[in-house]
């Protein structure tokens, strides 16, 4: 008999996507191609809103709750109720990608906890996201069936901050898209470095959210640290969105000297990002926490190499394909970017070292190993 599983997340396309958007996205589309092998129904369910009404996933069944998603999550969030099968009809498991409100649900439950920063971390997060995460969290520690988590750090994490017994908890590594690994249009991507201000190979590029979280200020300071040295510095390319907590690292250029070295590029289409990407010296990536590290994944499928933070989950995934420094050490950031602009066949070694690991993580294995957790959830019924 064909069983009928649910995806959720709380909104199917956002202004400002991230890291945990391209994960839900992504094994969205992996899960279809199990769920046909199995005979299995597989849908996407939102919470309803005007700003997505009639937008889909190619591959994807997707459908809206036919309530308001924030009077859904409300109630959800307070009383448990309604449960979502009122409004979906029968379902045999849910599955929530990400913890971003509770979801009430007959069907057994599996979530994502991509990582615990709204509970380490509270400063980092407005004030309804974070109510939502904790209310998320906490229902899942009471009734989920199984918790999915991108790395062991966040595994570990989840068991020993929440109390979650280890037999709930599944390590399921997440993918890198071929689409970073595909060559760029030279004549491209030439216009896109032009109209960026940088030459091939010689820039650094940083991409996400420009967060206190993201800690770019260090990569910043680095920057400043070679110039004193009387070294000539790589730009940094900084690719991401804005929003007011970003005010101090826009001013950290002006600030230490280097305004004329780092460009704030905002968010970029793909085709463009894939260009800088694949063009730069390497990728920086001094976040201060990640619970996976999709970013510099993807730097290494496109063939860059990559320096990282030691923190969180980093060292995890980029293992000996790339550099680690530490995310408050300035001066092991600066030999570190020293290092990659003289010396180009260690560049050469890293970028080989990342394409050979990057190989490792497909959406697709992460599908078959998510799909894995479902039929342990399903046999226990």
């Amino acid at each position: 008999m064909s069983r009928r599983i649910a995806l959720y997340v709380h909104r199917l396309t956002i202004s400002n996507p991230t890291g945990v958007h391209r994960y839900a996205l992504e094994l969205a589309r992996a899960l279809s191609a199990q769920a046909e092998q199995k005979g299995d129904r597989l849908e996407m369910w939102s919470g309803r809103d005007p700003a997505t009404a009639g937008r889909g996933l190619p591959g994807v069944t997707t459908r809206q709750l036919p309530r308001r998603r924030q009077a859904v999550h409300a109630t959800w969030s307070a009383v448990g109720r309604p449960r979502i099968e009122t409004m979906t009809g029968r379902l045999d498991l849910v599955h929530a990608l990400l913890p971003a409100f509770p979801v009430a649900s007959r069907a057994p439950l599996v979530l994502t906890i991509h990582d615990l920063l709204p509970l380490t971390n509270p400063d980092w997060f407005a004030r309804v996201p974070l109510w939502g995460f904790h209310r998320s969290v906490r229902d899942a520690e009471r009734r989920a069936a199984a918790i999915i988590s991108p790395s062991q750090v966040v595994v570990d994490d989840v068991r020993d901050r929440l109390g979650v017994e280890p037999a709930r908890l599944h390590l399921v590594p997440e993918g890198v898209d071929g689409f970073f690994a595909q060559p760029v249009d030279p004549a491209q991507a030439e216009r896109t470095l032009r109209r960026h201000g940088v030459e091939t190979g010689r820039f650094l590029v940083a991409i996400g959210q420009v967060s206190p979280r993201k800690n770019l200020e260090v990569v910043i300071q680095a920057l400043a640290a070679l110039r004193s040295r009387g070294r000539t510095p790589p730009p940094l390319v900084v690719i991401g969105g804005s929003d007011a907590a970003s005010a101090p690292t826009h001013a950290a250029p002006g600030r230490l000297g280097v305004a004329d070295l780092v460009r704030f590029t905002g968010r970029l289409d793909d085709s463009d990002l894939r260009a800088l990407l694949q063009h730069a010296t390497a990728l920086v990536h001094p976040s201060r926490y990640e619970g996976f590290g999709l970013t510099p994944l993807e730097a290494m499928a496109a063939g860059v190499p990559v320096v990282a933070s030691s923190a969180g989950s980093l060292p995890e995934v980029v293992g000996d394909a790339g550099m680690l420094a530490d995310p408050d050490d300035v001066t092991a950031w600066a030999e570190a970017i020293a290092l990659l602009q003289d010396d180009l066949a260690r560049g050469e070694a890293l970028a080989a070292a990342g394409r050979r690991r990057a190989a490792r993580y497909t959406w697709e294995e992460a599908a078959r190993r998510t799909w894995e957790v479902y039929e342990a959830v399903l046999a226990r019924r």
